[in-house]
């Protein structure tokens, strides 16, 4: 482990990549922790390896303490990115609290399947972008009968263009035709019918 830890921290390219991948296969929590650093102290590259050693290891805590300390919006984006894959909904939904819902932590979500996140972030009519976002998640992450009703009724209440074509399209994307059906039989717009 101290051979793999040295060459992570010593190397570049290719031979760095290698020990840090391997030790994320080995999963030895201990050594992952001290991945730590290593991250810390490296590059794009060598913080996206440090993440996906992570994601190999199923060290969620370890990618959210990367998403809360991330130097910027990228890096940021890379660890939701990881965390929705892991489906750590426990680390997402912390990390709502702490930086509030953004189209990245919406979509990483989607990915991680969160419908009860993206539910209430879709009937929050304060911010309409991010219930547009959040609608879509919806249709990704197929929540049935409890996200179609739910897609229904904000296509009903909302007066927004934007969050109804969102609404439509959660539906269409989460292959909820029936709710679909119901709303072109109540509509009286020929062109939302269309």
């Amino acid at each position: 482990n101290e051979v793999l830890l040295d060459t992570a921290r010593s190397s570049n390219g290719r031979l760095q990549g290698e020990a840090i991948r391997t030790i994320g296969i080995g999963g030895n929590p201990q050594v992952i922790a001290r991945l730590a650093d290593i991250y810390t102290a490296g590059d794009r590259r060598v913080k996206e390896q440090v993440l996906h050693a992570y994601l190999i290891a199923g060290d969620a805590e370890a990618v959210y303490q990367a998403a809360v300390d991330a130097p910027n919006e990228d890096i940021f984006e890379l660890a939701l990115n990881q965390l929705g894959a892991m489906g750590a909904l426990p680390q997402l939904q912390r990390l709502r609290e702490e930086t509030g819902a953004s189209r990245s932590l919406i979509h990483a979500y989607a990915v991680a399947g969160d419908v009860d996140s993206l539910l209430a972030i879709a009937r929050d009519d304060s911010n309409p972008e991010q219930q547009v976002h959040a609608m879509h998640g919806l249709g990704i992450a197929s929540g049935g009968d409890v996200a179609r009703d739910a897609m229904v009724d904000i296509f009903r209440s909302s007066s927004d263009k934007s969050v109804r074509d969102a609404a439509m399209h959660g539906l269409m994307v989460g292959g909820h035709d029936d709710g679909l059906l119901e709303l072109f039989r109540a509509s009286t717009d020929q062109n939302e019918k269309a």
